[in-house]
C-alpha cells in the first residue's frame, strides 16, 4: 500500500464517521470524558476517594471529585491535559476552582487529602478552653465576660467558662437581638454575641475543628457540595458581621451601654425565674423571641466611624478562629 492508497483509506473512514450519527457521538464523548470509555470506569467511579490518597494519586482524586459534582470545571481539566499542562498544574486548578465556586477550603489541605475523607469544611467554634485561642480573640473574650462567663485558672492556663446562668443570661439578650434581624448593627451584635455562645444555628461558626471532626463528613456528592456551601457561605458572612458588631462594642460607649443594660436586665430575669422554679425555654420559642421585652435603642446613634470591617481584618479573624 502505497502512500496515497492509504491517505484515501483514511479519508473515507473519517467520512464514513462523520456519516454515522451514533459513531460521532462516541467519538464526541470520548473527547469531551475520556474517562468514561476507559475500559475500568466502573472500577474508577467505585474506588474509595481514599485510596487515592493512600496511592499518592492527586490527579485521580481531582479528576474523579470534578467529573461528579462539577462538569464544567473537569471539562477545562480535560482541554488543560490535552494541551500538555502538568498534572500537578491541573490538580491545582481544579482545587482552586472548587474553592472559589464554593467556598470549600480544600486549598488548606495537603492533596490528595482534601477529597478523601468527604468535604471538608472550616470551623470557627469559641475555644475557651484554649488560653491561645483567648488571647487570640480579646474583643470576644471582653463580650464573653461581659456575658457573665469567667475567667479561671486551669494548671497553667486561663480558661473562660459559661455557667448555666450566664449562658441564659447570653440567651435571652441573643433571642431578644432577632426582633431586629434586617438592622446591620443589632445583627452584628447578634452574631457577636452568638459566636461567643455557639448558638448562632451554623455548625462551621458554633463547633470547633475538634467537635467536627467526630462527625460523618458530608460526601462528594452534588447535593452534599451544594449544602456544604450553603453552610460555609453563612459561616463566613456571619463571621464578618460578628467582628463588626465587636467592634461596635468596643469603639462604641452608647452601643456598649445599651448591651450591659440588657446583659443585666436579663441577668434579673434569670433570677427571678430560678426563684419560681420556672424554666427559661418556657418563655422563649420561635414565636416569641423577646418575652421579656427587652429594649433596644437605635444603635445606628453609637456607631464610631466607618461600619465596613477591613477585609484584611476579617480573614485575620477567622484564620484565628
Amino acid at each position: 500500500m502505497n502512500i496515497e492508497e492509504y491517505l484515501n483509506i483514511v479519508g473515507n473512514l473519517s467520512l464514513a464517521v462523520m456519516d454515522d450519527p451514533t459513531a460521532l457521538l462516541a467519538l464526541t464523548v470520548a473527547w469531551l470524558d475520556p474517562l468514561s470509555v476507559i475500559e475500568d470506569l466502573d472500577d474508577l467511579v467505585e474506588t474509595d476517594l481514599t485510596d487515592f490518597y493512600h496511592s499518592g494519586d492527586d490527579m485521580g482524586a481531582a479528576l474523579r471529585v470534578s467529573r461528579d459534582c462539577f462538569p464544567g470545571i473537569y471539562a477545562e481539566a480535560i482541554s488543560q491535559i490535552r494541551d500538555g499542562v502538568e498534572y500537578q498544574q491541573t490538580s491545582e486548578f481544579i482545587s482552586s476552582e472548587i474553592t472559589n465556586l464554593t467556598g470549600i477550603p480544600i486549598d488548606e489541605y495537603e492533596e490528595p487529602a482534601a477529597y478523601a475523607y468527604g468535604i471538608p469544611m472550616p470551623y470557627y467554634g469559641a475555644e475557651w478552653d484554649e488560653s491561645d485561642f483567648i488571647e487570640s480573640n480579646p474583643l470576644l473574650t471582653k463580650l464573653a465576660l461581659l456575658l457573665g462567663a469567667t475567667c479561671e485558672q486551669v494548671y497553667l492556663s486561663e480558661v473562660i467558662d459559661f455557667s448555666k446562668q450566664s449562658y441564659e443570661i447570653a440567651q435571652i439578650v441573643y433571642a431578644s437581638l432577632w426582633e431586629h434581624y434586617d438592622n446591620p448593627v443589632h445583627r452584628s451584635i447578634l452574631w457577636a454575641i452568638g459566636h461567643a455562645t455557639s448558638q448562632t444555628g451554623n455548625s462551621s461558626v458554633d463547633y470547633t475543628y475538634l467537635e467536627g471532626s467526630e462527625w460523618q463528613p458530608l460526601s462528594w456528592t452534588s447535593d452534599e457540595v451544594d449544602y456544604a456551601s450553603v453552610i460555609i457561605r453563612e459561616a463566613e458572612q456571619i463571621m464578618s458581621e460578628s467582628y463588626d458588631g465587636l467592634l461596635h462594642i468596643e469603639n462604641s460607649p452608647h452601643i456598649r451601654q445599651t448591651l450591659i443594660d440588657n446583659i443585666e436586665e436579663a441577668k434579673r430575669i434569670v433570677d427571678r425565674l430560678e426563684k419560681e422554679g420556672q424554666k427559661l425555654n418556657d418563655y422563649i420559642n420561635e414565636q416569641n423571641k423577646n418575652p421579656f421585652g427587652l429594649r433596644w435603642d437605635d444603635l445606628h446613634a453609637g456607631v464610631v466611624g466607618d461600619t465596613a470591617t477591613d477585609p484584611e481584618c476579617i480573614q485575620l479573624r477567622m484564620d484565628v478562629a
